[in-house]
């Protein structure tokens, strides 16, 4: 799929990926990155409309639409809630969808050409997969509201800037040489003392001081 469209299948197997990351004992950090020419355009929209368009509005297709949405959003808040570390490595589009997994991850680094858009507005529909949830704690109330008030794109440059990934690099080659050579760190230091940072961290996010 040169556009990585997440359609069931993907949301599916996601979920399936990072429960084995968590459960393997072999894993210690888990890099996530995509092949083709962007990241990925979002959500498959022609499968969502084929799925949930029935020209009714019934409680029943409400039910489906809500018991599947939760699916969705369990695969992706796995990469926040597991404790071992995960990297993106994020080349060309970013868009929708794109950003509720990206955004859910530890780190984020990205190429060049890298570009972030909340695309959900434009389109007419809520960003209900995490973004609207988490990007504010990445790049501030201000910047957050503007990308999900206009769907604009934001580049690489201010992407950096506005702290929503750690760096750039020049292409996709030496980004994922440089998140290969950060999860070849991250997993050779002693697991349970990472996992540990991370529960401690993520319990902070939503504790006070004295509390975590």
């Amino acid at each position: 799929n040169k556009l990585n469209v997440m359609d069931n299948v993907f949301f599916e197997e996601t979920g399936k990926v990072f429960e084995f990351i968590e459960s393997s004992p072999k894993v210690n950090c888990a890099l996530l990155w995509a092949e083709g020419k962007l990241f990925t355009a979002g959500l498959d929209l022609k499968v969502m409309g084929s799925t949930f368009s029935t020209g009714e509005d019934t409680v029943d297709q409400k039910s489906a639409f809500l018991k599947m949405l939760k699916v969705w959003q369990r695969s992706f808040d796995r990469a926040r809630t597991i404790t071992k570390p995960v990297i993106a490595a994020i080349h060309g589009k970013c868009i929708g969808g794109g950003i509720d997994l990206i955004t859910a991850c530890d780190i984020r680094l990205c190429s060049e050409d890298a570009c972030f858009s909340i695309k959900e507005t434009q389109i007419g529909i809520v960003a209900d997969l995490g973004t609207l949830q988490r990007i504010h704690r990445l790049v501030g109330s201000g910047l957050a509201r503007e990308m999900a008030f206009t769907s604009d794109f934001i580049n690489s440059e201010r992407a950096l800037r506005g702290g929503f990934v750690n760096a750039v690099y020049p292409n996709q080659d030496e980004l994922l040489k440089a998140a290969r050579e950060m999860a070849s760190k991250i997993a050779g230091l002693s697991p349970i003392v990472i996992q540990g940072t991370k529960i401690a961290m993520n319990y902070a996010q939503d504790h006070t001081v004295e509390e975590s």
